[in-house]
């Protein structure tokens, strides 16, 4: 569990600075009126901590701000802080400064998570690289999070499939790690017995081939009588076409293995520059609709022009490396043809000085038929092995199947469990806000049922406050829950006793740390335990020029500030 003690917001651009504390248990933030910073802050607290928010007020801009986070990690009691200055991250015990990726895999440690998603392109699963990932069950954006999917708040998820489902699959352990790591360790056997596979087969097609390329053995006694001929010109010959035989299925089997990398190195390569090409397409649409009307981009297209503009250098980096792959792969492959052929000379030079040395000749064929005997037995010896290698992973794998199948009817059974709990929540919460539809909503549905008016708000609200009421009672780490204002303009003439007495009685109720924001006048109206929560009162600015000088020297020491 997670939780914020503090925040610090520096505008150097203005010489300001603000400083706002928080209770482990529930949180009020408190205006008397709108627009007097409640969402500022609980934007920059988010982004402060790593979210990615889309909409921010006018001239309020954290990404030229510097903002510490100090925190507690109450699993292990460790007091530690996060400070954030545009996409560059500061966390203790780290020299410098460290990029979103790396900040994703820090807080993971600190919240012992390690959340793996399948990537929409190539529907690998991976560990997470952005911050968003982790916090987007915990945010509520009063600007973002009221129309639409549930929990869509944020682009950086975007690259994931079925999300939010994914992560709330993880947090709430129905894709529990024990089953994950059975997966992995299935892929990779798998994976291993197909290496296998695929190397018996590329050894036996040597071997045809080697067998189609010469005549059946002969019974050696009928050939040569060793003890008639010299025995130093037996080994020699021995040696000779034994050594010029290996090499050359040797560099045959290495150039087959090379053009089947080269075959796979070119299929990626397609790939790579057709996925680049889609991406392509998509940035020129955006500024051909610019170009169009003659308008501005607006954020979400600059951002989404940016965020393109990324992947196709990444794209670029990729097809660049795979290119160069691929002409190291043609150069050992040539290399590998080039030594295949010269030890094939070898060995048919070998075998015409002995055709045309009849004194040799007995020896010759002698030396040959032991020698396609032997090969022949290697060969059997080496396939023999491998398909003793396949069936021993066949074993393993049949065993984490079983495994699988008990971690499976586990996981089924805390599924229902959990969807127990989200159907009495939302039957609850429809008791609360008479008219909802919140009942109407089924465990893992993030899609709104349709509604009008006031009834709209009701239904996000009643999902929002269920789920996070999900991840408070069984989520596997908590960070701050929040929902900043249940609608946007709470002076509007909207029925909100229900609303509210919902988000005392859950938000305001959860394990952990949790925010909410509202004016005074709704606090006075409809709140009926404001005097139990932690209030955070704000004034007619967020920051200010008299504590700018002490606030810069809480971070000193953490950053440089240019």
């Amino acid at each position: 569990m997670m939780i914020v003690d503090k925040i610090i917001i520096i505008d150097h651009d203005n010489g300001e600075a603000g400083e706002y504390s928080f209770a482990p248990g529930p949180n009020l933030l408190v205006s008397q009126k709108n627009t007097q910073g409640k969402s500022s802050l609980l934007k920059t607290l988010y982004y402060g901590l790593g979210f990615d928010i889309k909409v921010l007020p006018a001239d309020w801009e954290p990404k030229k701000m510097t903002i510490k986070l100090d925190l507690t990690n109450e699993k292990t009691n460790e007091k530690l802080y996060v400070v954030r200055r545009g996409d560059l991250f500061y966390v203790p015990d780290v020299e410098g400064s460290i990029t979103a990726g790396e900040y994703t895999k820090w807080l993971s440690n600190q919240l012992d998570a390690d959340m793996k998603l399948p990537i929409k392109l190539t529907k690998v699963v991976s560990s997470v690289t952005h911050p968003s990932a982790l916090i987007l069950p915990f945010y509520v954006d009063q600007d973002e999070s009221w129309s639409g999917r549930l929990f869509s708040s944020t682009n950086e998820v975007n690259m994931y499939s079925n999300i939010p489902e994914r992560i709330f699959e993880y947090i709430l352990g129905i894709t529990d790690d024990d089953e994950s790591e059975l997966k992995e360790k299935r892929s990779i056997l798998s994976s291993r017995k197909k290496t296998l596979g695929t190397k018996r087969k590329n050894i036996n097609d040597v071997y045809i081939d080697y067998v189609d390329q010469v005549e059946p053995a002969e019974e050696m006694s009928s050939i040569f009588n060793p003890q008639e001929a010299n025995s130093q010109s037996i080994e020699t010959f021995i040696t000779l076409m034994d050594e010029a035989n290996k090499r050359y299925i040797e560099h045959k089997a290495t150039r087959i293995k090379l053009q089947r990398e080269l075959d796979q190195g070119r299929k990626t390569l397609d790939e790579y520059k057709t996925i680049k090409k889609m991406h392509k397409s998509d940035y020129d649409t955006i500024k051909c609709i610019c170009k169009n009307c003659k308008s501005e981009l607006t954020e979400e297209q600059v951002r989404t022009r940016m965020k393109i503009d990324t992947d196709i250098f990444e794209l670029s980096f990729l097809i660049a490396t795979v290119e160069q792959d691929i002409k190291t792969i043609e150069d050992n492959l040539n290399s590998s043809l080039l030594l295949e052929k010269e030890s094939n000379l070898v060995y048919v030079k070998l075998s015409t000085q002995v055709t045309e040395n009849k004194e040799l000749k007995s020896i010759a064929d002698y030396i040959e038929e032991g020698s396609k005997k032997r090969t022949q037995e290697e060969f059997a010896s080496i396939i023999q092995k491998l398909d003793q290698n396949i069936g021993e992973y066949d074993a393993d794998i049949k065993e984490l199947d079983r495994e699988l199948r008990e971690s499976y009817k586990e996981i089924r059974a805390r599924v229902g469990d959990i969807a127990h709990s989200f159907s009495d929540y939302v039957n609850d919460l429809s008791t609360i806000m008479v008219g909802s539809n919140v009942s109407n909503f089924d465990f893992k549905t993030f899609k709104v049922p349709e509604s009008s008016g006031v009834h709209v708000n009701q239904a996000y609200l009643g999902a929002y406050l269920a789920y996070m009421k999900l991840v408070s009672e069984y989520g596997r780490y908590t960070l701050p829950f929040c929902i900043d204002s249940i609608i946007k303009n709470e002076t509007a003439q909207i029925k909100s006793e229900g609303m509210f007495e919902a988000m005392e009685k859950y938000l305001m109720n959860l394990k952990g740390q949790s925010i909410f924001s509202a004016i005074q006048e709704s606090v006075d109206n409809f709140m009926q335990h404001s005097e139990k929560y932690n209030r955070i009162d704000l004034g007619e600015k967020l920051l200010s020029a008299d504590i700018y000088k002490a606030s810069l020297e809480q971070i000193e020491n953490i950053v440089v500030v240019k």
